[in-house]
């Protein structure tokens, strides 16, 4: 049993050089820069691998004080598309909003969206499908918002959404390469020098 709980720890030893000579291995030697064409290229190729878990959106809204002096002018600019009028959208809303968001370069699910809106979806799917523009009155409060694009749940998740995860999934594959690699290395010099050991 001594015997036995030696060579344990001898294993254990040995794993952890192993492993430290490993992670530095990889420091000294990981290119750790992924494209945007990198990222595109695994994208295309493996776009069937992301499927959205939710329905997503990008959207523009604005909550209102019924009473605001400024309810249309904001009305209007969260229904605007062009993004020329988002920084004016944003200067009102700072001042005469009581809540609002500009989410147009990223996503956020439809659930949190429903959140803040005074309704209920029964369907979201077909909600997203056909309305864009939404106005809703919820005394002493209007509700406004403009979904810029949306993402149906099972579709494949968009691109900007994925690029993070797809640069740890590439840099990943690196790793395993370089570790791939050093045991090679360190397998054909234990050759070369006949330095084995067998258990």
């Amino acid at each position: 049993e001594q015997k036995d709980f030696s060579r344990f720890l001898e294993d254990y030893r040995n794993s952890l050089i192993i492993y430290n000579y490993e992670t530095e291995f990889i420091r000294q030697n990981l290119d750790t820069i992924v494209s945007i064409e990198e990222v595109e290229v695994y994208y295309s190729k493996f776009s069937n691998n992301f499927k959205l878990s939710d329905n997503i959106v990008q959207v523009v809204y604005a909550k209102v004080n019924e009473d605001s002096p400024y309810r249309e002018k904001i009305k209007e600019l969260v229904n605007s598309d062009s993004e020329a009028d988002r920084d004016s959208l944003e200067f009102y809303c700072i001042r005469y909003a009581l809540d609002y968001g500009l989410i147009d370069n990223e996503w956020i699910t439809f659930d949190e969206l429903l959140k803040m809106i005074p309704f209920t979806v029964n369907n979201p799917e077909v909600f997203l499908v056909n309305n864009q523009q939404i106005n809703k009155y919820q005394k002493p409060e209007w509700f406004y918002a403009n979904i810029l694009a949306y993402g149906l749940k099972d579709s494949i998740s968009p691109l900007s959404l994925e690029r993070d995860n797809i640069s740890s999934i590439i840099l990943n594959k690196r790793k395993k390469q370089l570790i791939k690699i050093m045991h090679e290395q360190v397998y054909e010099q234990a050759v070369e020098e006949n330095d084995f050991e067998f258990f």
